[in-house]
């Protein structure tokens, strides 16, 4: 690896370790610097199998304590799987008993490709709805005893229930981002498989579940960035599942992204698979990039990387000491495509559509006050000039 990777090469070579089930190495292992690993493991959901490796090192790698350490994160990041996994069952049975389409995304069904399907970290679950059943699930989902905290304002609704219970109920998969995204995902509960157990459940085929990874992490990598899960859950999937990829190229093609998927495929294989040992990757400069920013985003994305992200696109073509004004006057004042949604006639309207403006900063301060401030921290260290970021 190249200077740039050494500061995060032992929990990429611990990460292999814990996919291949190897017990690692000392003279693969750097720094071993347990505050930082034991902290990057929480920040990309990777705690328990960052443990898997941590527990099989030699004391001389990770003293008794600092596995205790990991150890303890593991058993709070297990507990958490194991409750969702109970509710998500009572949950989807409400919905089949209701004779509510449905279909299970992201966390909840990659977790049956890991080698233990608890090592798949969750921080919510997400359900993909035909739109016309929303208003029936708010009233489903409310008797049930979940609060709903937040519905038609975005493409999916939330509800919560104590202690930990985070459900996303999406109308639609991809709104708001690129249109050839929204118009491919726009109809896709018509492209499902049923599922043969539950007669309201559906599934994607093996190809189309790869893509909706891809893409999935691909979005956010693009927005906030994303974390090191985002390798494993393609690296588990592809070594579980047959793929036609003449199907996958031909619609990545469609969706513009066959660069991307490429770039995601070839590197989850090359950082995980067994011939690469986890050290000392040939990779190239551009897989290198990719993965110190996945490493940099944590599981959510970072406010570091989004601004540097909206940056590039949302100034394109400008200039030194305009950039920021440029960003400021574009990320703030263009409108999301929710709002065209809830508000049609405003939004057409050129006079009328300020208000949107204003609405949308109203609902800003008083929702996302703290997301708002952290943004405008990082773009006032920003520098005027891409040019001078290192």
């Amino acid at each position: 690896m190249s200077e740039k990777n050494y500061e995060y090469s032992d929990m990429i070579y611990l990460l292999w370790c814990a996919v291949n089930k190897c017990a690692p190495e000392k003279k693969y292992i750097r720094s071993a610097d347990v505050e930082n690993l034991l902290k990057m493991s929480v920040s990309h959901k990777l705690t328990l199998l960052m443990n898997e490796a941590v527990k099989k090192a030699d004391d001389s790698l990770f003293s008794s304590e600092d596995k205790g350490r990991f150890e303890t994160e593991a058993l709070k990041a297990l507990r958490v799987n194991l409750l969702f996994d109970y509710d998500t069952k009572n949950v989807l049975a409400l919905l089949e008993k209701n004779k509510i389409s449905c279909m299970p995304l992201k966390g909840y069904v990659l977790k049956e490709y890991y080698p233990q399907a608890e090592q798949r970290q969750m921080g919510d679950i997400d359900i993909l709805i035909a739109p016309e059943d929303a208003d029936k699930i708010r009233g489903i989902m409310v008797e049930a005893g979940y609060s709903c905290t937040s519905f038609n304002e975005t493409h999916h609704d939330s509800y919560f229930k104590k202690p930990l219970y985070l459900y996303e109920f999406h109308r639609t998969l991809f709104l708001g981002a690129e249109k050839k995204w929204d118009d491919y995902y726009r109809n896709i509960i018509e492209r499902l498989q049923k599922n043969p157990e539950n007669e309201y459940e559906y599934s994607f085929s093996p190809e189309d579940m790869y893509i909706y990874i891809v893409m999935h992490g691909l979005k956010h990598f693009l927005d906030r960035g994303t974390g090191l899960r985002f390798l494993t859950d393609i690296y588990f999937y592809l070594k579980a599942e047959k793929i036609d990829f003449d199907y996958v190229e031909n619609e990545m093609k469609k969706l513009d992204v066959y660069s991307y998927e490429r770039l995601f495929r070839d590197l989850a294989i090359k950082v995980f698979s067994e011939e690469s040992g986890g050290h000392d990757l040939k990779l190239s400069k551009e897989e290198e990039k990719a993965l110190y920013e996945l490493y940099s985003s944590g599981a959510y994305g970072s406010t570091n990387v989004a601004v540097t992200h909206r940056m590039e696109r949302l100034t394109n073509g400008t200039k030194g000491n305009m950039k920021k004004p440029v960003y400021v006057l574009k990320r703030f004042f263009i409108i999301p495509e929710i709002y065209r949604l809830k508000y049609p006639k405003m939004y057409k309207s050129v006079v009328l559509r300020p208000v949107l403006v204003g609405i949308r900063l109203v609902k800003g301060m008083k929702s996302k006050r703290h997301l708002i401030a952290n943004e405008l921290k990082v773009l006032k260290k920003y520098p005027s000039d891409s040019s001078e970021k290192n």
